[in-house]
């Protein structure tokens, strides 16, 4: 299947041509390293989401490699709720 990636845009560009970089590993690790640059860019830029949501209506994509926006962070946890997690961890239950 060929593609035209001069067409992509940022961030999608860029991680499509790492592997080049990636020459003197054996095979093994390289696909490693480029699983794991992948999903950081799925957790880190919009794109992911538009990839999936373009596929599922049958068009062409639209990545810009915008980053997603960080939510608000976690409020501090009370000591009982704290010690709950703590019990739940050790319990092997998660």
């Amino acid at each position: 299947m060929a593609i035209d990636y001069q067409k992509r845009d940022g961030v999608a560009y860029i991680t499509l041509n790492n592997p080049v970089r990636f020459g003197d590993l054996p095979t093994d690790q390289a696909w490693h390293v480029q699983n794991l640059i992948n999903s950081l860019l799925i957790q880190t830029t919009t794109d992911g989401e538009e990839g999936r949501r373009a596929f599922n209506e049958k068009r062409p994509p639209n990545f810009t490699g915008a980053l997603r926006r960080r939510g608000e962070a976690w409020p501090e946890l009370s000591e009982e709720d704290a010690k709950r997690l703590d019990d739940a961890y050790r319990s092997g239950e998660f």
